[in-house]
Order: structure tokens, then C-alpha cells, then sequence
């Protein structure tokens, strides 16, 4: 019964630990791009990291837009906290931007979305305030990234031996 056990146990891909890549609190002011992985405003429009463009169409109709490949969600009022990596991985993303217009604004303080960065990471952000007229229209954010999980280098080979193994242990059992 040890044995089985052991074989089990093998047999379980493990998986890296994920990290924190960039997190904290930033305003990304009206036609600036935003960078996830590096946790930094794109000043000059020209950082081809960027994974989000808060985009001003007019003076009333606005966007968060993803960019360079990244993609986007938005989760609504839920508990920012509460969202875990696992979940993040699970989302459906698009390439459909977030409406931040006057009139039809969902980009409210307390509303939460989801960016799959153009790296491959995932970020949780929160929208903490209300445009910041000073800054354009600014968007004010508490953001949080993190790598992906993906299984450590060698949990195949690892998995494929605790399966053999269990193989052969199931035949010795068996009378």
C-alpha cells in the first residue's frame, strides 16, 4: 500500500510557484498605455510592452483598450482580494476593450478587471477612484501580476514513471 502511494504521489505533475511580478497603485492618464509586467505608464506612447491604451475617443466617449497582443476582461464589482491566479487563468479574454465613456461607464471605482499581458502573465486590477479630471480623465488603479503556474521542467518524465509504476504494482497485487 507504501508503494502505491509513492507511485501516486510521482505520478502528480507539480507545478512552479508562481510570483508576483509588479504590483501597487498608478493613475494612467487619458491616452497613455499601461504595462503590467513592468508596473509602468508608457510616457512616449512608444513601449511595444504595453498591454493596455486608456483611449480618448471624445471629451464624453473613452476606452481601455488592450494592445500589442494582450487581451481583456471585465469581472464588475467583485472582491479584488478574492481573486486568485488560478482563476485568472481560467478567464475567457478578449480583445474587446472596457467602455469608460460618460454616459455608459462600467470602469467605476470598485470594479474589477482582468488583463492577460502580452508576456503571457495575468493581472488582476481594481479601479479605485473616479476619473481624475486632472489628468485627463485619468484611470486610477491598484493592480497585481503574476507569472503564470506552469509545470516544473522534468513533471512529465516524473509523471509517466509514477504511472509505470503504479502499472506494475497493481500487477504484483493482483493474485
Amino acid at each position: 500500500m507504501k508503494t502505491r502511494a509513492l507511485f501516486v504521489l510521482l505520478a502528480t505533475p507539480l507545478l512552479a510557484v508562481a510570483g508576483i511580478i509588479s504590483s501597487g497603485t498608478v493613475t494612467i492618464p487619458g491616452t497613455f498605455s499601461f504595462d503590467f509586467d513592468a508596473g509602468v505608464v508608457d510616457v512616449y506612447g512608444i513601449d511595444p510592452a504595453a498591454d493596455v491604451f486608456w483611449e480618448q475617443f471624445t471629451s464624453t466617449t473613452r476606452g481601455l483598450e488592450p494592445v500589442d497582443g494582450a487581451t481583456i476582461v471585465n469581472l464588475g464589482v467583485v472582491s479584488f482580494a478574492g481573486i486568485t491566479l488560478t482563476e485568472l487563468e481560467g478567464l475567457s479574454y478578449g480583445s474587446t476593450g472596457i467602455d469608460g465613456s460618460d454616459l455608459s461607464n462600467v470602469l467605476v471605482p470598485g470594479d474589477v478587471f482582468a488583463v492577460q499581458t502580452n508576456s503571457g502573465s495575468f493581472a488582476k486590477v481594481l479601479v479605485t477612484g473616479p476619473l481624475d479630471s486632472g489628468s485627463d480623465n485619468g484611470l486610477p488603479i491598484q493592480w497585481e501580476t503574476d507569472s503564470p503556474s506552469v509545470p516544473e521542467p522534468g513533471s512529465f518524465m516524473l509523471a509517466l514513471i509514477g504511472i509505470g509504476g503504479l502499472t506494475l504494482a497493481r500487477r504484483r497485487s493482483v493474485p
